[in-house]
């Protein structure tokens, strides 16, 4: 895990990572803007193209 959550590199060395769908909506005690998740877009989600890449890790 990471500050961004659950991360790994694959073996191009682009990251797995969770995708998120966000909405900035504004705290009715501060008024600060603040990311909120509204949605996990994708699980584990790979480049597309790890798989032609010649690095091996």
């Amino acid at each position: 895990d990471s500050v961004r959550g659950k991360f790994r590199f694959n073996t191009n060395n682009h990251p797995i990572q969770d995708w998120y769908l966000l909405e900035v909506i504004r705290d009715p005690v501060h008024g600060d803007l603040t990311n909120t998740i509204v949605a996990t877009i994708l699980e584990d989600h790979e480049d597309a193209y790890a798989s032609d890449c010649s690095l091996t890790g």
